[in-house]
């Protein structure tokens, strides 16, 4: 049985996906390109691989339909190997912005606080913003894109992610704003 992961996450929508896509051609890697998982994790959840309660979702709206924050764009412009374990060859390839990320930031620490309100566990960590989009061995330094991609960043979404199987079941979405 795949363990299950659940994390508040913005999805992009397909025109992102679109971009994400032919910049993941145009200087990615041969490694599996994860097309139908795209996600910016911006609050995982505390957890032990079980499913989620059949509750989670309704304790987490009790919070976060109290969100304040606004939509906004994250410009995401360089490709790049995040540390893992090299000697496993699955390390994260992710598509990360350079600058502008305090507004992602933010709206993390709002989730975290608005799913404490609703009694949902959160792990308390510095969000660096990115999408992962392959595992692999990576590369040494970045990749910059010459056209980055903007994407407006309008809702969260509550995921749970069955591991091993490129699978992420959204369990609850809100808009921002």
């Amino acid at each position: 049985m795949p363990g299950h992961v659940q994390f508040f996450a913005a999805v992009p929508p397909a025109g992102v996906v679109e971009r994400i896509a032919a910049a993941w051609a145009a200087v990615g890697t041969p490694d599996f390109f994860r097309r139908s998982v795209l996600h910016l994790t911006l609050l995982p959840l505390a957890g032990d691989g079980a499913p989620p309660p059949a509750d989670l979702a309704e304790r987490a709206d009790w919070g976060l339909r109290q969100l304040m924050a606004t939509p906004f764009t994250l410009v995401l412009d360089r490709l790049a190997t995040f540390h893992g374990r090299p000697d496993s060859g699955r390390r994260p390839i992710v598509l990360y912005p350079d600058k502008g990320v305090e507004p992602a930031r933010a709206l993390a620490a709002q989730i975290r606080d608005a799913a404490t309100r609703g009694g949902v566990g959160a792990v308390r960590r510095r969000l660096d913003p990115h999408v992962t989009l392959a595992y692999g061995e990576g590369f040494a330094g970045e990749r910059p894109l010459a056209d980055p991609i903007a994407w407006r960043i309008d809702e969260v979404v509550l995921i749970d992610s069955l591991q091993g199987q490129t699978r992420h079941d959204i369990l609850g979405r809100w808009k921002l704003g």
